[in-house]
């Protein structure tokens, strides 16, 4: 598999409420060589971390999830090259990345603090009132992967999010529920035991 077989575009944005802070509602990863406009595989994270749009793309302003999306290509990460893995394993072409926070924090320690300073929970797909957005991504027999990671501290949205992903065709590599492993472990070995995992328990469902 190559990296560059594959296009990576997000939807970034800000809220009219918090200026001070800035988003991404979805990320998609689509092989070039694919015109397929349906997804094959969501996978749902813990939030984009420094993800941002290439130089020229488009960050909307005071967004409301009524707005049109406007995408930017964007920049991939390692995590993102390690679900080009699992999708060249499975031969899929297109995927949207979701996030228990849509907030754009990379480090791990001012994300939680920021979690828990919310008064809103608008920054969530998950929200209730984010609902219509969010079931445009569940429909079908979509496979579904849960890999927000093992910190407790997303215990709260990742309870509210495991509830409504087990109605699905979801699939994670559990460590105690609702906490599943991220697909990007520190080491080579943990990596291609995700691969292998999820790979097994997609093509089983």
């Amino acid at each position: 598999m190559k990296t560059s077989d594959f296009n990576v575009s997000g939807h970034y944005y800000t809220l009219k409420e918090d200026k001070q802070d800035s988003y991404r509602s979805v990320l998609r990863i689509q092989r070039k060589s694919s015109e397929q406009q349906d997804y094959d595989l969501v996978v749902v994270m813990m939030n984009p971390g420094s993800s941002k749009p290439l130089i020229g793309g488009v960050i909307q302003k005071d967004w409301t999830p009524r707005k049109k999306k406007i995408y930017s290509l964007a920049k991939p990460d390692n995590t993102q090259y390690q679900v080009m893995r699992l999708m060249d394993r499975l031969e899929f072409n297109h995927a949207a990345v979701l996030n228990l926070s849509d907030v754009r924090i990379s480090k791990s320690r001012e994300f939680y603090q920021k979690l828990s300073s919310y008064k809103s929970d608008i920054h969530s797909i998950f929200s209730s009132k984010r609902k219509a957005e969010l079931m445009k991504y569940l429909s079908g027999d979509i496979p579904i992967i849960k890999g927000w990671g093992l910190d407790k501290s997303l215990v709260p949205y990742a309870e509210i999010a495991d509830k409504l992903l087990l109605k699905y065709n979801s699939h994670g590599y559990e460590k105690v529920a609702p906490l599943y492993r991220h697909p990007l472990p520190p080491n080579i070995h943990l990596q291609r035991e995700w691969l292998d995992v999820i790979e097994k328990q997609i093509r089983n469902s």
